[in-house]
Parts: structure tokens; sequence; C-alpha cells
């Protein structure tokens, strides 16, 4: 399956649920996946902008960008990041008890993938590598 094309219409769909953020989609290059690779990476794209457009925000309107790109000839990063007032520094989102963090981090298990966050100046980042073929168990 084509991610990008897959992934714009996610957003495009997203974007009508979070109206008090404009939702941006950005991309290097078109991206093969199997079908149920690129549902699971939507999944992921969809909790991180919900929580977002949700907990980012709280008094003004805002910008979420979710962006596709190249790592390596066997990894494409999948980033989704908001200009809100960030995540607390203690905060850590692998150990979260709530539903929408476990959901992220049993997709990123699944996919063979690794999730960072990244905390700029304003904001958060967060950045799935996502392998093209899932890794054989070892």
């Amino acid at each position: 399956m084509e991610l990008v094309a897959y992934l714009s219409d996610v957003c495009a769909d997203l974007a009508e649920f979070v109206p008090d953020c404009r939702l941006v989609f950005s991309k290097d290059e078109a991206f093969y996946i199997s079908t149920d690779r690129a549902v699971r990476v939507a999944l992921v794209v969809t909790e991180l902008v919900t929580n977002a457009a949700k907990h980012a925000f709280p008094d003004a309107l805002g910008k979420v960008e979710v962006e596709l790109s190249r790592e390596s000839a066997e990894a494409m990063l999948v980033s989704v990041s908001d200009d809100g007032q960030g995540l607390p520094e203690t905060f850590e989102f692998e150990s979260s008890k709530g539903l929408g963090a476990r959901l992220v981090m049993s997709l990123v298990s699944q996919l063979g993938a690794t999730l960072r966050i990244e905390r700029p100046g304003k904001g958060t980042k967060f950045v799935v590598c996502v392998p093209f073929d899932t890794p054989s168990p070892s």
C-alpha cells in the first residue's frame, strides 16, 4: 500500500475532528508497505494527533504536524509534533497508564518500531522509526 496517500487521507479526516488545531501533513517521498503495517501506522498517527489536539492547546488554537520521511534504506520516520504547552519533563510516555499511550506502545511494538519523544522549546514531538519490513524474531 502507498502510505503517503493513505496517511494524507487519514490526516484530512482527522482535521475535521480536531477543529481547535491546524493539522498539516508533509512527506519526503512515496513509501510502500503492507496494508496491515499501514493500518498500524495510521492508528499510531491517529492516537498521537488526537492526544495533541486534546492536551497541547488548553487555551488557544495550535498546529499539529504529521511528517513522513526516510530514516534509511530499511526504515522511515513518522513524526507527530505540536506547538502546544509540551509535556512535563517528568512524564514518561512508555509507563503511562492511559489507554492511548498503551495503545501506541502496543502498535509500536507490533511494528518492530521505536518511539522517542523530543521536547523542543515549545511543544512536543513524537518520532516513530518504522522498519519497512517486520523484523524477524530473534
